[in-house]
């Protein structure tokens, strides 16, 4: 980064050459710094090797003539769109950069949660955030929040600003949904699509909890929609809902185009690879289960082995665990043989509840009867069910 040479100035017993570490030493050393861009000594100085920088600082001036009672806030501006800034400095604390400041703000610091918000309202967060080198979608994102924060005519939630706001900063890009881990939205609708293909009150379910109500999404959901680029989708959807013309059941025309034949092809590529991506499934869980039988009794502890053991056949381990969280364990241990009366019912609360074909159910139905009853417990087992 380029720095700026000045006339040697004294600033709290320090010498200073370099413009740019003089204003970060002024943010640093609050009241002096503000006391010094206020009485006009540093405009003076700089006038005739920094112009532009000059204008910004008879700016501030002027205003804190205009508006006394403000003029930490002033300052707090002043510091923050000076393009070598280096920290977020507010009344003699230096926030630092993207990573601290995205740590303090998990860790619910009050202070700083008043002044990011007072930023956004400002529309100069943004642009403390280029200043600091922080990655360009941050800083796009972060400026389509500000948008969002500043409409009147919106149904928008300001009380998720900050919930968004911590997510964009941590700049975690996968998402935690169902149980499952989704890197991208088009994983996540590839996902949903089996709720989609016969049941849309089964999708409704599905998807009630990316909603926080009937105009917001929930704002997890939002930073990482975000993250991934679909602003111009996000402004869409918004609108229809807050018109009250759009419905939850339009998730496909979030994720996709409204080409129907995008959809339905969509669709058609989500069955074959469940069976393309069957090859080695059942012996891994034959593994899993093998290996942790002591974790089979601990929802949390099992649902993150089969996240491990199936990073990439996320719907075959969504449908295992559906039926593990409909206690398919506990009927498969209390049966005395296992029929495909006994399972049936499982099957319809897959298709019914969750929206799967029939096929699948009868897979993963099948799959716990032989893994788990007839290898893992030594059960008579009937219910066997290839797919293809």
């Amino acid at each position: 980064m380029s720095t700026t040479t000045i006339p040697a100035f004294s600033f709290h017993q320090q010498e200073f050459t370099v413009l740019e570490d003089l204003v970060n030493a002024m943010g640093t050393n609050w009241m002096e710094g503000r006391q010094l861009l206020f009485s006009g000594k540093l405009r003076e100085h700089v006038r005739k090797t920094d112009s532009s920088f000059a204008n910004s600082c008879a700016s501030a001036e002027k205003e804190a003539q205009e508006k006394a009672n403000e003029s930490n806030r002033i300052f707090l501006r002043w510091l923050c769109k000076y393009p070598g800034i280096r920290g977020l400095y507010w009344q003699g604390h230096n926030y630092g950069g993207v990573k601290r400041i995205s740590s303090t703000l998990a860790a619910r610091d009050e202070t700083l949660q008043k002044l990011l918000l007072h930023m956004m309202k400002g529309q100069f967060l943004s642009t403390f955030l280029r200043n600091i080198g922080a990655p360009e979608g941050l800083i796009d994102n972060t400026r389509f929040l500000e948008k969002a924060c500043n409409k009147s005519d919106t149904k928008f939630s300001r009380r998720n600003v900050l919930p968004i706001l911590e997510c964009l900063l941590n700049g975690n890009k996968s998402f935690s949904f169902s149980g499952h881990q989704f890197e991208t939205p088009k994983d996540l609708a590839l996902y949903l699509q089996t709720f989609a293909d016969t049941s849309k009150s089964a999708l409704s379910r599905c998807i009630q909890p990316l909603f926080q109500d009937d105009y917001n999404f929930d704002p997890r959901f939002e930073a990482w929609i975000l993250m991934h680029g679909y602003q111009h989708e996000l402004t869409l959807w918004k609108s229809r809902f807050q018109e009250g013309v759009g419905s939850s059941e339009d998730i496909e025309e979030f994720f996709f185009d409204e080409d129907q034949e995008q959809i339905i092809e969509a669709r058609q590529q989500l069955e074959a690879d469940f069976v393309k991506t069957l090859d080695g499934f059942e012996d891994k869980f034959i593994e899993l289960l093998k290996k942790y039988q002591d974790r089979i009794d601990d929802p949390g502890a099992f649902n993150a082995l089969m996240s491990d053991y199936f990073p990439t056949q996320k719907l075959q381990s969504y449908l295992l665990m559906a039926l593990y969280r409909m206690d398919i364990v506990k009927a498969i241990r209390d049966a005395v043989e296992l029929t495909e009366l006994m399972t049936a019912r499982f099957e319809k609360r897959l298709i019914k509840d969750f929206g799967v074909k029939e096929a699948f159910a009868k897979w993963a139905v099948s799959e716990w009867c032989y893994c788990y009853g007839e290898l893992i417990l030594n059960k008579q087992n009937a219910v066997h069910y290839e797919i293809s």
